[in-house]
Parts: structure tokens; C-alpha cells; sequence
């Protein structure tokens, strides 16, 4: 690759009033994306077998960060371009205390607008706005980007000519990066729009990464290791621990 995969999140992440974290590594179970949600809003582990979310999530009460910022005066939402029940969301928002939930069915449901698990990420923030801009503030907002998901979809027309992906024997692998560098694009227009709005001036942003992204058989990371500078015939068992770490 001859440019940087993420040039605006390694900007944040260098940015002098950035709190980063580059040792965290992600502890999620069978919950996946699910179980990375509920540590964030509570800070509790999921469970042993299965997601907390699908197996407990609709009987579950949960003290979590939208119910208690809701009792000091925040609204809540989630913004997300993939159908409500997956992961139970649909109804495990609800006992979070969310007083809002814009799934799929609240953006475009034109086929080319939608790639792997839902609406691409750049379309999901242009078309939150509208919604964004109508919640009682202050606020408490998430939005959860699908682009840079497998199975690392991308149309030719999403595309950055400018940007040159990894030429490697593994197409999940290249196309890991082309994906990442796609969302790098969206967050940094979503991050244009609360500067030219005046949103940026009152609002604290939190990245997080939920799980990790390629590098679960041999062949993804003999790919992987060169772009890594390392020697895949050397590879341990701590450089796929590695992999595991998620920044935040």
C-alpha cells in the first residue's frame, strides 16, 4: 500500500485532545458485536454460551449508560442500517433504556445502497442527520457501521482511486484494508458535518472497535503477516493475540 489505510482516525488518534488506548484487546464470546455493546453500556461481561443479547436481553433489566444519563436529562438513540432483531436489538435496547432505535427500516432500502450485513456506512451517517438533528438534546448517540464487517464488500463506485490496497494472495485480506479505509472516509464526513453544524463544539466522540477483523485461518494470515513486516514461518501464538487488540 502506498498510502495511509486510515489517515483521518490516525489524525484523531495522534490529536493532542484524543484519550486513546493501543493496548486494549476485545473480550467478546459467541455475542460477537452484541457482547461488545453491552460491555460498553455496562461494563459487564456477556456470557459463557451464546449472546447475552439473543439468549437473556428480552427479560433482562440492565443498568446501563442510557438509563442512567436519561435520568440526569439525556435522550438516547441508536443508529444502525442492518434489520432491528438482529441480536435481539429491537427489543435489548429497550431494557438499556434507549428512547430510540432507527434500524433499516428508517434509511434507503435501494439494493445498491446496502452491501454485506446492511446500509453502507457513508449512507447510514448522511441519512441519520435528518433524524439526528430532530432529538431533544443533550443526547446520547451510537451509531454501529457494518462496511468494514465481513464479508468486506465494497462497489466499485465506493471506491478511492487515489487509494491502493494490499496485493497480497488473499482477496478477504485486500479488501480488508479497501474496506477501512471506505469507513475511514465516512467517519471523517460524519466528523465534517458536526464541525459545520456546531455539534462538535458540546459533544464528546468515542471509537471503539467491537471485534477483531481478519486473521482466523492460515491462509489470512500468511497474507497478512508480510503486510505486517513479519515472517509467517515465525508466527506464534502471541502474534495472533495481537490481532485480538481492538483501539479505542
Amino acid at each position: 500500500m502506498d498510502k495511509k489505510v486510515t489517515p483521518f482516525l490516525n489524525s484523531l488518534y495522534h490529536n493532542k485532545d484524543t484519550v486513546s488506548f493501543s493496548n486494549f484487546y476485545h473480550q467478546v464470546g459467541l455475542g460477537r458485536t452484541s457482547d461488545a455493546e453491552n460491555m460498553l453500556e455496562t461494563g459487564t461481561y456477556g456470557i459463557s454460551d451464546g449472546s447475552l443479547f439473543s439468549s437473556l436481553g428480552s427479560e433482562n433489566t440492565f443498568q446501563g449508560a442510557p438509563q442512567i444519563l436519561r435520568q440526569t436529562g439525556y435522550t438516547s438513540a441508536v443508529f444502525h442500517g442492518n434489520t432491528g432483531t438482529f441480536w435481539n436489538r429491537n427489543e435489548v435496547y429497550k431494557n438499556l433504556g434507549y428512547n430510540y432505535f432507527f434500524d433499516a427500516n428508517y434509511f434507503s432500502q435501494k439494493n445498491n445502497d446496502k452491501i454485506g450485513y446492511g446500509l453502507k456506512d457513508k449512507l447510514l451517517f448522511s441519512e441519520s442527520i435528518k433524524y439526528l438533528e430532530q432529538i431533544q438534546q443533550p443526547f446520547y448517540v451510537k451509531y454501529l457501521t457494518v462496511t468494514n464487517h465481513i464479508p468486506f464488500q465494497l462497489d466499485q463506485e465506493d471506491k478511492d482511486d487515489n487509494f491502493t490496497t494490499t496485493n497480497t494472495s488473499n482477496t478477504t485480506i485486500n479488501n480488508y484494508f479497501e474496506t477501512a479505509h471506505y469507513l475511514d472516509q465516512s467517519v471523517k464526513e460524519f466528523f465534517d458535518y458536526l464541525k459545520k453544524s456546531g455539534l462538535d463544539k458540546n459533544t464528546m466522540v468515542i471509537l471503539y472497535g467491537d471485534h477483531y477483523g481478519v486473521g482466523s485461518s492460515d491462509d489470512e494470515l500468511s497474507a497478512l503477516a508480510p503486510v505486517l513486516g513479519k515472517d509467517f514461518s515465525k508466527w506464534t501464538s502471541y502474534d495472533t493475540t495481537e490481532l485480538q487488540k481492538v483501539l479505542s
